[in-house]
């Protein structure tokens, strides 16, 4: 999946949300760097979870780790260049 600066503001906002939650999710994330005991970091993973799937309804479609990533990096790049060329979005 790639950054698409056409896309409307609240689907681009949502794919946002969506790499944020799959960033928590990350080991040591989830798991505050083993800070936190296995029931705790059992509840935030289901609660991560819960709220992803609300989002890929909100959607109305799923994405994977690795498609969130792609957009990710591809906005990135994106607004890079845009900032090089002194645009600002």
């Amino acid at each position: 999946m790639n950054y698409d600066p056409n896309q409307i503001v609240a689907e681009q906002n949502l794919l946002q949300d969506i790499h944020n939650i799959y960033c928590e999710l990350s080991p040591e994330n989830i798991s505050c760097d083993g800070e936190l005991s296995p029931s705790h970091i059992k509840r935030r993973y289901a609660d991560c979870h819960k709220r992803l799937r609300a989002l890929f309804k909100t959607l109305g479609r799923s994405i994977s780790e690795d498609e969130s990533w792609n957009w990710f990096i591809d906005r990135k790049s994106f607004l890079a260049n845009l900032n090089k060329q002194g645009v600002t979005k």
